[in-house]
């Protein structure tokens, strides 16, 4: 049990739907920063305060991490772990980007290899433009079973902490080998670090153990003295560093906000409706920024009120999470009763 001088870690799990749709909404605001102009100081200010929701996508990697631990620590056959994650993740991604790239690489341009590397993810490690996070997530999913298996063999807290400094590590390296690479992979090596903290303390969200308050204290004191000493002293920022030490603040933003959640009850219902389509809303909205920076490409007067329309296409886009969900579940519904009729 947690003690006063520390956070109550069951509620990460009993909040992850709320701590998920909170993590959607923000990312739909930092989204809105490309649309919006720096003519005016309102825009300017619209801007750099929406910027800040990028935080949004190390939740969405912490609690992804907790998720995993639960699922991994039952130790599911490597077949139906898969499969379970096939179908939650990549079939929606499929099904809805699959829509726009169909119509991007083999209708408006008839180039089948795009539309493959699109279309299977490749076409982010390659250099093309497809969605970051899905691509992400395949080679995480591919090799976090075997990685749970290592860390359950014992020291899950030296073992952790080494990985997350080599991936560090690895984006520093790669900052400065190729800061164009770099500028593609900072959000995937910040987010994998945060999948890893995530997976962590997956054990004790689940025996809901009490945390110590420096899990915290430590991000919020190293994010404030990092941009202070630096600002002071009129250094040079370091990316790798500022991008990590912000990433981690998702840990003391995400146990208060599941503290705030749980006494807030019944209020939270329309945060944790959102937060089971978040995926699909996270797709979804892709899909219609794309659409909407066509049509304003060709459009003067969709050009001139871009930021406008993305707003009124926000609830357009989870609306469609919604039904795009409640189709494909019961697709799922209906192959689970064929296939037991078949056996």
């Amino acid at each position: 049990m947690a003690s006063k001088s520390s956070f109550r870690s069951g509620l990460l799990s009993r909040q992850r739907s709320c701590l998920y749709g909170l993590a959607a909404i923000l990312i739909l605001c930092v989204h809105s920063c490309m649309f919006l102009g720096d003519d005016t100081p309102a825009e300017r200010l619209a801007s750099a305060v929406f910027h800040y929701g990028s935080i949004g996508v190390p939740i969405f990697g912490f609690l992804g991490g907790v998720g995993l631990y639960y699922s991994l620590i039952k130790r599911p056959r490597l077949r139906d772990f898969y499969k379970r994650r096939f179908r939650r993740v990549f079939l929606p991604f499929l099904c809805i980007a699959g829509i726009w790239y169909a119509y991007e690489f083999l209708i408006s341009d008839f180039d089948i290899l795009s539309f493959f590397c699109a279309v299977s993810t490749l076409g982010f490690w390659t250099g093309r433009a497809t969605m970051w996070y899905i691509a992400m997530l395949l080679p995480v999913y591919l090799l976090f079973p075997f990685y749970s298996r290592w860390l359950e063999k014992g020291k899950r807290g030296p073992k952790t902490a080494a990985v997350i400094a080599l991936v560090f590590f690895s984006m520093a390296a790669v900052y400065h080998s190729d800061p164009s690479l770099y500028l593609r992979m900072h959000l995937v090596f910040r987010t994998l670090a945060l999948m890893l903290c995530g997976y962590y303390l997956g054990e004790r969200v689940m025996k809901n153990d009490g945390l110590s308050v420096l899990w915290a204290v430590v991000p919020v004191v190293v994010s404030v003295a990092y941009r202070v000493i630096f600002g002071v002293f009129h250094w040079a920022r370091y990316e790798p560093l500022s991008s990590f030490s912000f990433a981690f603040l998702a840990l003391p933003i995400s146990l208060a906000l599941s503290a705030l959640f749980e006494r807030m009850g019944s209020r939270t219902a329309a945060l944790k409706s959102l937060g089971t389509v978040t995926l699909e809303s996270y797709i979804w909205n892709w899909f219609l920024i794309n659409l909407q920076q066509t049509i304003s490409s060709r459009s003067a007067f969709f050009r001139d009120r871009r930021f406008l329309i993305y707003v009124l296409l926000i609830p357009v886009g989870i609306l469609l999470s919604y039904l795009s969900r409640r189709a494909l579940q019961r697709g799922k519904a209906q192959q689970l009763s064929s296939e037991r009729w078949l056996s």
